[in-house]
């Protein structure tokens, strides 16, 4: 008798047979848009690619470091309102992609940076925003 799968099959042949590890975990795309605390935007809104693992606080350095901004200065909200906690995960805080996240930046803190309020959009991988930032010395 024949096995009916390839994996089967494989085994049947003496092929060295691994179990494949999980399933990798879907992309989330965020979009952050940073205020003032006047409520003019001062630049994004970005979309910050993300994983459901990941907590909000990488989410919040990645965007940072784009914006030229201290993660200290800005307070991040749901756009229905609800503070955000940094400790959480994207899953734990139900977050999907399309979700629009509000940063809003303290009264007394300095406005992101020229190339960032330029930008009319842009895209924003956190991985490999912390790979530049580990590389150029910007992480501890």
């Amino acid at each position: 008798q024949r096995p009916y799968n390839s994996v089967a099959a494989a085994a049947a042949r003496g092929a060295r047979v691994t179990a494949a590890g999980p399933p990798a975990m879907p992309d989330v795309l965020l979009a952050v848009t940073l205020f003032g605390s006047g409520g003019s935007q001062l630049c994004g809104p970005a979309m910050v690619k993300t994983t459901p693992a990941h907590q909000l606080r990488r989410i919040i350095g990645c965007f940072c470091r784009w914006a030229g901004v201290q993660p200290e200065s800005v307070v991040f909200h749901s756009v229905d309102g609800r503070a955000l906690t940094p400790e959480a995960t994207v899953a734990e805080l139900s977050l999907s992609s399309g979700h629009a996240i509000t940063a809003v930046l303290a009264p007394s803190a300095p406005l992101p940076s020229s190339s960032a309020q330029a930008a009319a959009f842009t895209l924003l991988d956190v991985e490999d925003s912390e790979l530049a930032a580990l590389t150029s010395g910007l992480m501890g």
